[in-house]
């Protein structure tokens, strides 16, 4: 089921050329998970990651850590999800590792960077 509200944020996770994983999070409080086929053109839901309690804002997938996304909310929080095996995933009610809730107000955008040396 597409997502009930605007889109924030979109990332993508290549697998090869031609396959790739679409996360997309929305102000109806999810964050979808859509494996994309480019040749077929098909696009299939895998998973819903439903933890936030309003708007996510942005979403951010670790490079090194492939397996990790960060989300943050207007619900004040940020929430760390490991996402262990992609294609176990439609199989798991994912829930996310931890969740950062000392902020007063809404998390509007979170970044990465990557630590050298």
């Amino acid at each position: 089921m597409p997502h009930r509200r605007g889109i924030n944020s979109i990332v993508c996770e290549p697998l090869s050329t031609d396959e790739s994983y679409v996360f997309s999070a929305s102000r109806d409080r999810l964050i979808k998970l859509w494996h994309v086929e480019q040749a077929s053109k098909k696009m299939e839901l895998v998973t819903d990651l439903d933890s936030h309690t309003d708007w996510v804002n942005q979403i951010v997938l670790i490079p090194e850590a492939r397996n990790t996304l960060v989300s943050c909310s207007q619900d004040t929080t940020i929430k760390i999800w490991k996402l262990d095996q992609f294609n176990s995933i439609k199989e798991k009610k994912l829930a996310p590792i931890s969740t950062l809730q000392d902020h007063e107000d809404s998390v509007r955008c979170i970044s990465y960077s990557k630590q050298t040396g």
